[in-house]
């Protein structure tokens, strides 16, 4: 019987689509403290926070570094490669059981835009009165439990965690518009458990649509040079006619595979027009046709210039 595909009711984890995240930005006053509430630093091992509590969610990453965190009625080992992500109103410890010149990466952030609160503190710390009115709460989809985990990918999430930081760090709106879309890719990295996440789809793989499989065929072709072959031997591997297997094609993609493959060509033949000084008869063989005549006429009627005058036209 044929597996039944996933619907996105039937997702593990299919709350991680309906949030927006936001990182925590920086206050006028904030500012003379810190340069972001997205940043990393090193973990020694004598590193320790003290008892307190956070407004908005903080989500912490753990490279070559150990760290143990004691909540109110619960604790957590953070082995290095693992990551967790603290709620707002908890008290919480952290301490540093081992580290290899170890780093912690962190994010002060919300699952979803919340208005603005001048006077929201980052967090309190014990012996001071928190303010529990103002905790930023997680919509009510988040699973309330906290988050703690391996990291699925380290390499790609501490890529993100640093992007995170270079993006915050100015304050300016463009980064921080950025920051939002880094953090929610970081967050789908941690938190993704979908079954499709660890079982890449190959390009062979005969379970892809007739449409990509195609594409797929087009794209090994044209990605180098080569002599031209006919549109149905490239295409003799998928026992339907010719015809057949264009309509489906161009239904998907809006063109024809011939079309697709030309359009790839040109681009490369734009490419070699402006940095080389190759003749146009060589770059139309370069690029896999073998008609530099052809080569013109498809060049123009795709670009809508003649090689030579797309050329005279960088130049002048």
């Amino acid at each position: 019987m044929q597996k039944k595909p996933l619907l996105q009711t039937d997702w593990p984890n299919s709350w991680l689509g309906k949030i927006s995240p936001h990182v925590r930005p920086v206050s006028k006053e904030d500012a003379f403290l810190v340069r972001s509430h997205a940043s990393f630093g090193k973990c020694p091992a004598h590193f320790s926070s003290p008892l307190r509590i956070i407004y908005d969610h903080e989500v912490i990453l753990y490279r070559n570094c150990a760290c143990s965190l004691e909540f109110e009625d619960e604790k957590f080992i953070c082995k290095p490669d693992t990551f967790i992500i603290i709620p707002p109103g908890k008290w919480h410890s952290e301490i540093c059981l081992k580290s290899r010149g170890g780093y912690r990466y962190w994010c002060h952030f919300d699952w979803q835009p919340q208005s603005p609160r001048v006077d929201s503190p980052v967090m309190t710390l014990a012996l001071n009165r928190p303010r529990y009115e103002q905790c930023h709460s997680a919509p009510d989809f988040v699973p309330p439990e906290i988050r703690h985990g391996a990291i699925p990918n380290p390499t790609r999430a501490y890529e993100l965690a640093k992007k995170l930081r270079e993006l915050t760090s100015t304050g300016l709106p463009h980064g921080m518009l950025l920051a939002g879309a880094v953090l929610h890719e970081l967050l789908i990295e941690l938190l993704d458990v979908s079954p499709e996440k660890t079982e890449p789809i190959q390009k062979n793989d005969r379970t892809l649509p007739i449409a990509g499989r195609i594409r797929h065929a087009l794209d090994r072709v044209s990605s180098k040079p080569y002599k031209t072959s006919r549109m149905s031997e490239i295409l003799s591997d998928f026992n339907y006619s010719y015809e057949h297997l264009c309509r489906i094609f161009k239904k998907a993609y809006g063109v024809s595979p011939l079309q697709y493959i030309h359009a790839q060509q040109m681009n490369r033949a734009k490419a070699l027009l402006k940095n080389s000084e190759l003749q146009v008869a060589e770059i139309c063989y370069s690029i896999g046709m073998n008609s530099p005549a052809y080569f013109t006429k498809t060049f123009r009627s795709l670009i809508g210039k003649t090689p030579s005058d797309y050329r005279r036209g960088l130049r002048e």
